[in-house]
């Protein structure tokens, strides 16, 4: 029973959380924030060019690559602090108890750990990188999600402006 409840909210390639627990856990740290005022960032972040690893080196290699970076950054996250995996190459962590800037600096130390990780596939080493967003609950908020859109807004300034960097909306 344990082991199905497990599987039910993690990503099979990854071993991360999915999507389901995500929506989840930002549901209740919204709760959280509302009730106690609690700090919450949220960080959104996915692969630069995560095609391009695909069809050079084939979707094995790519799912590698997903795998040994949700490795990576799991060993840099505090034990109150979770990543997920959102589908395809799209992530999330939910850093508790954490200014922005904090969480920032987190992500940044994150993406320098992944553009410097030389990821193996067979033979192949395989670079890459990823781009950032950050953003925390306001006041203003009216529901859970929409710490999200402000999050997705940040990744999607990172990816336009040069990819492999970090946007903060706060």
């Amino acid at each position: 029973e344990s082991r199905l409840r497990r599987e039910s909210v993690t990503d099979e390639l990854t071993g991360l959380y999915n999507r389901k627990q995500f929506n989840r856990d930002l549901k209740s740290g919204y709760s959280s924030f509302v009730r106690a005022g609690r700090n919450i960032a949220l960080i959104m972040y996915d692969f630069d060019h995560f095609k391009n690893i695909n069809d050079c080196h084939g979707h094995m290699a790519g799912d590698k690559v997903l795998s040994q970076s949700a490795k990576l950054i799991s060993d840099q996250l505090r034990p109150s602090d979770h990543a997920y995996r959102l589908g395809g190459e799209e992530f999330a962590m939910i850093i508790n108890d954490t200014a922005v800037e904090d969480a920032s600096l987190m992500a940044d130390r994150i993406r320098r750990s992944v553009a410097g990780m030389p990821f193996r596939s067979g033979d192949a080493i395989i670079r890459a990188t990823v781009s950032m967003g950050t953003a925390k609950f306001r006041a203003s908020d009216t529901q859970f999600d929409d710490v999200l859109r402000r999050a997705d807004e940040a990744l999607y300034q990172s990816k336009s402006r040069s990819r492999n960097t970090i946007s903060v909306i706060r």
